[in-house]
């Protein structure tokens, strides 16, 4: 699946993850005390879970980021579709130009990720290994497998539009 899809399904999640991993640091730190473990360990799980999440605060930080420097008319579609924001004035989702504008909006704020130095390759070295990231991009993958009716296969192999 492709990184940008995942952001924007992980975009409006990232403030409930991490207080998620606030909690956890708690829970961690209070197990800790009755724990025949060396403290090293849960040191270094707790630091792990603080590193997570200072890079999904950076991330969402990055997105937003991109999302503002987007024309009111892709942030909208954009948003209609990964967010559930429904826009509030002139916003024809059963036009006919809906998917070719969708498609647009959503490859621009792809280029827009690469000129902040978000690429596929950084996404997937930096954030793809954080487990809230990895739960989004399996829930992703199996939506597309258990959702698709084969027209986007025929797209992409006969590369149709």
């Amino acid at each position: 699946m492709c990184y940008a899809k995942i952001i924007l399904s992980a975009y409006p999640r990232i403030n409930g993850a991490v207080n998620e991993m606030d909690r956890a640091i708690v829970r961690r730190c209070f197990a800790s005390f009755d724990s025949k473990l060396p403290c090293e360990i849960y040191a270094e799980k707790i630091a792990k879970i603080i590193e997570n999440k200072e890079k999904l605060l950076l991330l969402k930080d990055k997105v937003g980021k991109v999302l503002k420097r987007l024309s009111e008319e892709e942030a909208d579609l954009i948003g209609y579709k990964y967010f559930k924001k429904r826009p509030i004035d002139g916003f024809d989702y059963k036009s006919r130009q809906y998917f070719r504008k969708q498609k647009k909006a959503f490859l621009h704020f792809k280029e827009m990720l690469s000129y902040i130095n978000l690429t596929e390759e950084i996404f997937n070295k930096e954030y793809a290994k954080i487990p809230f990231i990895k739960s989004i991009k399996t829930a992703c993958d199996n939506s597309d497998a258990s959702n698709a009716d084969g027209l986007e296969y025929v797209k992409e192999v006969f590369g149709c539009d």
